[in-house]
């Protein structure tokens, strides 16, 4: 649809500037200096939202690798923890076997 749509867009110029005589024959007016500024804000207006759009998908991909970053730090601590509680328990049994001797 688009494609058609430029493509028609083309003609429309092809043939107006064909019909005064060729290029050096159009009449340039204050209405097509507005309508071509008007069409430039139209464009800088879509690339600045497209940018915007950019930039928050990139601002969300960072948070989110932030986010693996920190719970990957989290499950290492978690699992450092479970390792050095396992080793109290362990000396703990150790200990509680030693008193049970002496006794």
């Amino acid at each position: 649809m688009k494609l058609s749509t430029e493509l028609m867009g083309q003609r429309l110029v092809f043939d107006s500037v064909h019909a005064v005589g060729g290029i050096l024959n159009v009449e340039i007016n204050s209405r097509m200096l507005a309508s071509c500024r008007a069409a430039r804000r139209e464009y800088q207006s879509y690339l600045d939202e497209k940018n915007k759009a950019s930039e928050d998908i990139n601002k969300c991909q960072t948070e989110q690798k932030q986010a693996k970053i920190e719970l990957k730090k989290h499950e290492n601590k978690k699992r450092h923890l479970l390792e050095e509680l396992q080793s109290h328990e362990e000396s703990i049994k150790k200990f509680k076997k030693v008193v049970k001797k002496k006794q």
